[in-house]
């Protein structure tokens, strides 16, 4: 029977990912030993130049129609709901646990990437082998585990006007995919692991990391 796989988005052909001491970049190389922060960490994270108070939250607005009550100064003369074309405000949540591996595109640039996150720079030359081999780790040589791998960009766009087409049900992701424009240089790709398992999610209050041990070296990836 073929492996179900639980590996979802689009991956880039290379990544960075940096860390501020070397021995764990060093561990996440050579031994393939890394941790995912959960996603709500991230809002009260010590680092202010990574911390976002909004992180675990989607806001955006959507062309539609948008309702108002008028009042007539008569007050004999019952209100009217007036509807026009205007910007829906939408606000999404993730009821999941949330586990991200935060890395950043090249073209962020290198010295950028050590002064904001780390001196120590690991180069990711096969993003899309990453998720495999996590989805591996967490679900088995069966596929039977509860933890799906998510990797996508960071969008910029939190509480600004969203045109593309997408819809409110395409746009559930920005809760853990979304933040303010202001973080834009960061250039920010994410593995996201979601956690669905019924008995994780009743103790994901006591959990702020998840571990990762893929039991050997990372060969597509090299320390800078």
């Amino acid at each position: 029977m073929k492996r179900k796989s639980h590996v979802c988005g689009e991956y880039p052909l290379r990544l960075y990912r940096a860390f501020n001491e070397e021995k764990y970049a060093r561990q996440f190389v050579e031994e393939g030993k890394f941790r995912l922060g959960l996603l709500e960490v991230y809002r009260t994270i010590e680092c202010r130049a990574r911390r976002d108070g909004t992180e675990g939250t989607g806001h955006y607005g959507l062309k539609g129609q948008v309702a108002s009550i008028r009042f007539s100064k008569d007050p004999a003369i019952d209100p009217v709901c007036v509807e026009k074309e205007g910007v829906q405000e939408w606000h999404t949540e993730n009821g999941n646990s949330v586990f991200l591996l935060c890395c950043s595109d090249p073209s962020a640039g290198k010295e950028k990437i050590r002064s904001r996150f780390g001196l120590h720079v690991v180069e990711i030359v096969s993003p899309v082998s990453l998720a495999i081999d996590i989805d591996h780790a967490l679900n088995g040589s069966d596929g039977r585990g509860h933890f799906n791998v998510y990797g996508t960009y960071v969008e910029y766009n939190k509480g600004q006007l969203i045109a593309d087409g997408r819809k409110s049900e395409e746009l559930t992701v920005l809760s853990y995919t979304q933040k303010p424009s202001s973080f834009s240089d960061e250039k920010e790709f994410r593995f996201c692991v979601v956690a669905m398992g019924v008995d994780f999610l009743e103790s994901r209050n006591r959990k702020r990391f998840l571990d990762i041990d893929l039991g050997e070296p990372i060969r597509y990836a090299s320390l800078l």
